[in-house]
Formats: structure tokens, C-alpha cells, sequence
């Protein structure tokens, strides 16, 4: 489970900041 959680935190993370800097912008 900590694999796949390291390996999916990452991404979800990075679409998250790019959502919140699109809406920001």
C-alpha cells in the first residue's frame, strides 16, 4: 500500500496545484 500510495500521491498533487494555477490564473 505505500508503494502504490507514493506512487499516486505525486500525480494527483500535480494535478491538483495545476487545476488550483489555472483557476488562479
Amino acid at each position: 500500500m505505500s508503494k502504490a500510495t507514493n506512487k499516486y500521491a505525486p500525480e494527483v498533487r500535480e494535478r491538483a496545484v495545476r487545476m488550483v494555477l489555472e483557476h488562479e490564473l
